[in-house]
């Protein structure tokens, strides 16, 4: 969490480049990370959080008068959701709520693992060439000039490139269940889904080469 006094005794340009920089060697550490960068901003200029790093500011209601200084940055929005309440503590912001937009507030205490439903994208290379064929052509220069705000176009260019990527690739949904080991990822479960399915319908020789890539 990030927390930036009204009158701060740092240079907000250092500041910036201090948070770029760690940001860009965990993105390099961990590319499988799910990164969560939050708190109470203030005037401090957030742009390039969205504009150099492609996350998205999530809350999108006032928190402090008139102003949403409570800020929620997410690089992969879809895996949340966030709403803003009143805090029970004696403050004039509000309370900044995110949770897994697959669970339910309320989750039974010890349980490690949860039913989740995810896509598994088909990234085969025909896939990613018909999407790369929808990017160059898209008009985004109607995009780009739809506003002055860096934060409104990035949204936007995301949601494009959502759109596009669920026109160009086929996705499977997979569901993960609590009693699956924490070894089976989504692309993992799916091939064995499909593997299941092949060997039910007596098509064993082509199970058998599935299995091996598993």
């Amino acid at each position: 969490m990030l927390l930036s006094p009204s009158k701060p005794q740092y240079v907000p340009s250092q500041l910036q480049v201090a948070i770029a920089n760690d940001f860009e060697y965990l993105l390099t550490h961990l590319k499988d990370a799910v990164f969560v960068i939050a708190g109470d901003f203030n005037s401090f200029d957030t742009c390039f959080l969205e504009r150099d790093f492609g996350l998205q500011q999530m809350v999108t209601t006032v928190t402090h008068g008139s102003k949403i200084i409570d800020k929620v940055f997410v690089r992969d929005p879809e895996l949340f959701t966030c709403y803003t309440i009143k805090s029970i503590v004696k403050t004039k912001h509000l309370a900044v709520i995110l949770h897994s937009a697959t669970r339910s507030l309320l989750t039974p205490r010890g349980t490690l693992r949860r039913k989740v439903i995810v896509h598994v994208y088909d990234l085969k290379l025909h896939n990613i060439i018909r999407l790369g064929h929808a990017i160059n052509d898209f008009d985004w220069n109607d995009l780009l000039s739809s506003s002055q705000d860096v934060s409104v176009v990035c949204s936007l260019f995301i949601s494009s490139i959502r759109q596009l990527i669920n026109h160009c690739i086929p996705a499977k949904t997979v569901k993960i269940s609590p009693r699956d080991p924490s070894c089976i990822t989504p692309v993992i479960k799916a091939m064995l889904n499909k593997r299941r399915k092949l060997r039910r319908s007596g098509r064993t020789d082509e199970a058998n080469i599935l299995a091996e890539k598993n």
